[in-house]
C-alpha cells in the first residue's frame, strides 16, 4: 500500500506523517509513505495534488492507493475544505481514496489537542494551556503553541511546529480526538481508507 502526502508546509508534514505512521501501525499493515508536497501553503498543496493526478493518468508517476491532502480550514470549516479536496480527486476520476487532513481553523490546534504531548516532547511534565476557544485568528494559535514551549524555557524558532514529529508521536490519540473534531475526522477517515484498501486486496 502507498500513501501520498500533499500538505501545506513542513509543520503540517511532520505532524501528519507521524499520525499516518501511527494509524498504519495500529492497523497492523505496511505502507510506503510518499511525500509529494510540503511547501507553499494551501495553493501549492492543491496544485501539487492536481499535477500528481494528471501525471498518474499519463503514467509519469506511481499510483498511491490513499491520497492524504492537508490544508488548514482557515475559518472556512472542515467540510468546505474537504469538499474542495474530494472534488479535485473526483474530477480526475482517480481510483484511489482521498483522505482530508484539515486542521480547523489552523494546524496549531492539532498540536495542542493533547496539552501534555508538548510536555512529553520536551522531556518533562508541566502546566499546559487548555484547548483554546475557536477563533479565526492564526496568530492566536501560534502564540499559544509557542507559550507551551516557553514553559520549558524553549523558544522554538519555528514556533513549535519543528517538533511536529515528536508531538505527533506523543499524542494520546483518544484525548486528542475528543478535544478536536477535525483531528478525529482525519484519523477516522484514514483508518477507514486503510481498511477498505486492505479488504479490497485480500
Amino acid at each position: 500500500m502507498r500513501i501520498g502526502l500533499f500538505v501545506e508546509d513542513a509543520g503540517h508534514l511532520a505532524f501528519i506523517r507521524a499520525l499516518v505512521e501511527r494509524v498504519v501501525s495500529a492497523e497492523q499493515t505496511e505502507a510506503e509513505i510518499l511525500e509529494r508536497n510540503a511547501v507553499g501553503g494551501r495553493g501549492a498543496a492543491l496544485s501539487s495534488l492536481r499535477s500528481y493526478l494528471r501525471d498518474v493518468t499519463e503514467r509519469r508517476d506511481v499510483f498511491v492507493e490513499i491520497l492524504v491532502a492537508g490544508i488548514d480550514g482557515n475559518c472556512h470549516g472542515y467540510q468546505e475544505r474537504c469538499r474542495e479536496i474530494i472534488t479535485i480527486v473526483e474530477r480526475a476520476e482517480y481510483p484511489g481514496l482521498p483522505v482530508c487532513a484539515v486542521p480547523d481553523p489552523h494546524v496549531e490546534i492539532w498540536y495542542l489537542a493533547d496539552g501534555q504531548a508538548v510536555a512529553r516532547a520536551c522531556g518533562g511534565v508541566g502546566r499546559q494551556p487548555g484547548l483554546p476557544r475557536y477563533k479565526c485568528e492564526p496568530e492566536y494559535y501560534k502564540t499559544l503553541l509557542r507559550e507551551a514551549f516557553l514553559v520549558f524555557d524553549i523558544d522554538p524558532p519555528a514556533g513549535g511546529t519543528e517538533f511536529g514529529d515528536d508531538i505527533g508521536s506523543e499524542l494520546v490519540l483518544d484525548v486528542a480526538r475528543r478535544n478536536v473534531e477535525s483531528l478525529d475526522a482525519f484519523l477516522s477517515d484514514l483508518r477507514a481508507a486503510i481498511r477498505q484498501i486492505r479488504a479490497a486486496s485480500a
